[in-house]
């Protein structure tokens, strides 16, 4: 009978482990004219090809994100878009 559940508590650990292995990338995108922040400018994860829009103060933020590096491509109109490589 307990080898019926070894397979059953093995993804069950197994799936609380991938789990574990997330995680978030939160920032604030600034004018580069004035230093104030940029509302509704648009955030994008090029790999994941994920997009936010930054809130009132500028901030953004992207949560449960597989480990990695990814390369974030700001845009916002009137101003030239910026890319920048994060781990």
């Amino acid at each position: 009978m307990s080898r019926i559940f070894a397979p059953f508590i093995f993804l069950i650990i197994l799936s609380a482990a991938v789990f574990a292995q997330t995680g978030s990338i939160r920032g604030t995108v600034t004018s580069q004219v004035n230093g104030l922040p940029l509302a509704g400018a648009s955030v994008q994860i090029t790999q994941l090809k994920r997009t936010v829009e930054t809130n009132e103060q500028g901030v953004y933020e992207f949560l449960d994100l597989p480990a990695g590096r990814y390369t974030l491509v700001t845009h916002s109109d009137g101003f030239s878009d910026q890319a920048r490589t994060v781990n």
